[in-house]
């Protein structure tokens, strides 16, 4: 391979599922637990997750499914909401606003979606009754048939209308499901943008208790999430319709090996591919593009390629697309025609940095100084000197302490979280393993190390009670933190290169 642009682009995709065909993003995508259950004609759910989740690619497969089901996808984007956003009503009059908007919206969009499908479909008998129906309902609620909505501008519905509308049996026949996703975009954390999406989450639910054929799916990143559940007590009312979007390594592993075989014209069995051992993933599949062994020095000297990048990833697809990428180019601009482990070492500091700029980006609106504490949590030269490969390791004393002198170091008019919460050690240690900078750690016997992310155990960096878990600075910012000694690094990655964070489930 020569690694140009057009074959990094072909093998690894785009870092944005926005920017892939649904075709492209079909080919590799593995449906989870998340797929299933948002796929079920359940009226409401919440997808949440972090950055780099594939939250919108898994919106886009399943709105593309929907479409082939013949069912009628809505996509509603933050533009749409524009004009409901920081305003200065109460609560509940924004909520009574934005079910108006909402009715508008989906009328606009259902409309737009129904003119398009009745000129492709014009000729499909199963579509064409169907059509007729529809437009005799429009001219029934809102006295314009659906021919002639086309080239007019729209008429403003109440909701009335619109439950008239959705109600009907016609969309009993073919279901409208509606996605809002991208509500993060632009998110600084006000009260304002906090009372919108709660107002928001709380108008499609009273909407849906009268409309049996529509169904919502809304999209949120944690951090927002975070901040809508801890200032809306009406929250614990739908718990079992917010999902977590996570993965397992080998999940986000067998996507990328999907990648490279759909690159090679392979048709491979995801099933299959899931319970197949990664050694041998790495040493048939991978191994087409990568060397098979990561023949650095030291502690990772011949230790199976797979592993090394999976210990660099938090865990989140986008990640081990910016980490390939990024070795691609550098086999590229070297001359090779696989990636090797001197195209790794190359590009860990930058791969670190981004992740580091990453977590700032995205939890900033949580905490302002959080772009000052990252960089502290370096290992002192003492530390480095004392404890050399668990150097990034910290029991919870010492890792409550270290914080504390980190507070200490912060401007006092800054040690408070964006929400007015004091910034005190017991909370910045949970907010750092929330946020996964932090993963929770226990040394076991034979050598075995347990890891947990805040996903799979949120309670470990509990703020009053502790569990016996060290904590320990997740690799993919270790050489941002450390920058002097990026070497050495390697040898601090203990049991990574054995079970720990490397595993199946």
């Amino acid at each position: 391979m020569q690694f140009s642009e057009e074959e990094i682009r072909k093998l690894f995709g785009n870092e944005a599922a926005d920017d892939e065909s649904a075709d492209e993003l079909r080919q590799y995508y593995l449906k989870g637990s998340a797929y299933e259950k948002l796929s079920q004609n359940i009226p409401f759910y919440m997808l949440v997750g972090h950055k780099g989740t594939g939250k919108s690619a898994l919106f886009r497969i399943l709105a593309n499914e929907n479409r082939e089901q013949g069912l009628l996808p809505i996509e509603i984007r933050p533009d749409d909401f524009d004009i409901f956003r920081d305003n200065n009503s109460n609560i509940n009059s924004q909520i009574k606003q934005l079910q108006d908007g909402l009715c508008n919206i989906v009328f606009r969009k259902i409309v737009d979606s129904l003119l398009n499908l009745n000129a492709i479909k014009h000729t499909d008998k199963n579509w064409v009754g169907w059509f007729a129906r529809v437009s005799n309902l429009f001219k029934a609620v809102v006295k314009e048939k659906l021919a002639d909505l086309k080239n007019k501008a729209l008429p403003n519905i109440d909701q009335k209308q619109f439950l008239a509308i959705f109600k009907d049996t016609v969309f009993r026949e073919k279901r409208v499901v509606i996605y809002i996703d991208d509500l993060d975009r632009g998110w600084k954390n006000t009260p304002g943008e906090i009372q919108f999406i709660s107002a928001l989450v709380n108008a499609v639910r009273a909407l849906l208790r009268d409309v049996p054929g529509v169904c919502f799916r809304i999209a949120m990143r944690s951090s927002v999430y975070y901040s809508f559940r801890k200032s809306d007590e009406s929250t614990d009312k739908f718990d079992s319709s917010v999902i977590w979007l996570t993965w397992t390594n080998n999940e986000i592993f067998v996507m990328l090996i999907k990648r490279i075989s759909n690159f090679w014209g392979l048709n491979l069995d995801e099933k299959k591919l899931l319970k197949t051992p990664q050694i041998e993933l790495n040493d048939k599949y991978l191994s087409y593009v990568f060397e098979k062994q990561f023949n650095s020095k030291d502690t990772w000297r011949d230790v199976p390629m797979c592993q090394v990048l999976m210990s660099l990833i938090r865990k989140r697809p986008r990640d081990l697309v910016k980490l390939c990428i990024l070795s691609a180019r550098k086999a590229n601009k070297h001359g090779y025609d696989k990636i090797n482990h001197s195209c790794i070492d190359k590009i860990l500091s930058q791969y670190s940095n981004d992740r580091l700029l990453d977590a700032v980006n995205e939890y900033k609106t949580e905490l302002e100084v959080l772009i000052d504490i990252l960089p502290k949590m370096r290992p002192t030269t003492e530390r480095v000197r004392k404890e050399k490969e668990n150097v990034h390791v910290y029991s919870r004393q010492e890792l409550l302490q270290k914080l504390y002198h980190i507070i200490e170091q912060t401007s006092s008019a800054k040690r408070k979280f964006v929400n007015g919460e004091r910034l005190e050690p017991e909370k910045l240690m949970h907010f750092l393993y929330k946020i996964n900078f932090l993963t929770a750690r226990k040394d076991l016997e034979n050598d075995e190390i347990r890891r947990y992310y805040f996903e799979e155990q949120n309670y470990l960096a509990n703020e009053h009670v502790d569990y016996g878990f060290s904590f320990e600075i997740h690799p993919a910012y270790r050489w941002a933190i450390q920058p002097d000694n990026i070497e050495a690094i390697f040898n601090t990655l203990k049991g990574y290169n054995l079970k720990g964070l490397f595993q199946a489930s």
